[in-house]
């Protein structure tokens, strides 16, 4: 259903991806990309204060009609902030910038802010954030499997933000130990910032050691019938305990295609298609020159 679809804002408030020449998204082109998200279906956004201008752009566009999830700001953990007063201050602030009285989810926008000697007072204070009425739900963007360990182990949460594509496939164990737990799983990072589909003469130099893996998963695809895009969403949409796709986009003519490519029911099979090493698929560590 297009309604796991969950619409990210990065690009529409910044200039965001590796392989991104068209820079931030137009405000017209914003427009009919969230006109486009409705006819759809699709009722969520993701977006955060870190994305340039994006919650000020969706106030702009007018989102009422959105379930919004957002993350939280880098929190200054000095033995002297108030945690959960700068937890609660900066939901404030991001309804705010949205336009909204109430958030649907708000995030961690670092695992680090839980796994820290201050996590207990970083949890208490997004349990006060969902407890004053500001969000119906709290969780976690993470990165590694530790992280989601760590985190779970501790503390109850509603939503586990993770990286997940045919070529990363560190946590995909993890969906069905999140969804024992009640916790929805998004996934993000599905195109893998957009390098599954770049052509391969525009990768940046740095990761030209992905390449081989990149032409394995596009033989494969072609093999099949299909495009990479069409691939590289069937094998995050059949998952099962998937509760939620965060997909960004460039522009309109982007946006049309993910949607055509996310209706198309054929299956794909990435065993074997993993790459295991970090360098080559946490975009933390990339080095491009």
């Amino acid at each position: 259903m297009t309604s796991a679809l969950i619409l990210g804002t990065a690009q529409l408030g910044s200039a965001y991806g590796i392989v991104n020449s068209r820079g931030q998204v137009p405000f017209a082109e914003t427009m009919e990309i969230l006109r486009l998200a409705r006819e759809a279906g699709i009722d969520r956004i993701d977006t955060a204060p870190v994305y340039g201008e994006a919650e000020q752009v969706l106030r702009r566009c007018g989102i009422g009609d959105f379930k919004v999830i957002t993350k939280t700001p880098a929190l200054k953990r000095n033995g002297r902030t108030d945690l959960r007063a700068a937890l609660i201050k900066g939901a404030q602030q991001s309804c705010a910038n949205l336009g909204c009285e109430r958030l649907h989810g708000l995030l961690l926008h670092s695992a680090g802010d839980l796994t820290c000697p201050d996590g207990d007072e970083v949890h208490a204070g997004l349990v006060a954030v969902r407890e004053s009425g500001l969000t119906e739900q709290i969780g976690v963007s993470v990165y590694s499997a530790s992280e989601i360990e760590t985190v779970i182990k501790r503390y109850p949460v509603d939503i586990v933000q993770l990286p997940l594509s045919v070529l990363d496939q560190r946590l995909l164990g993890w969906l069905p130990r999140l969804a024992d737990r009640g916790i929805a799983a998004h996934v993000r990072s599905i195109f893998l910032q957009g390098l599954l589909l770049c052509p391969m003469d525009k990768m940046p130099n740095g990761l030209a050691p992905l390449g081989p893996a990149i032409g394995a998963f596009r033989r494969r695809a072609a093999n099949l019938g299909m495009q990479a895009i069409e691939a590289a969403i069937a094998f995050v949409r059949d998952l099962p305990h998937v509760s939620g796709i965060v997909v960004g986009t460039a522009g309109v003519d982007e946006f049309r295609a993910l949607l055509k490519a996310f209706a198309v029911k054929a299956p794909f099979d990435a065993d074997g298609l993993a790459v295991t090493k970090p360098d080559l698929i946490d975009p933390r560590r990339w080095v491009t020159a």
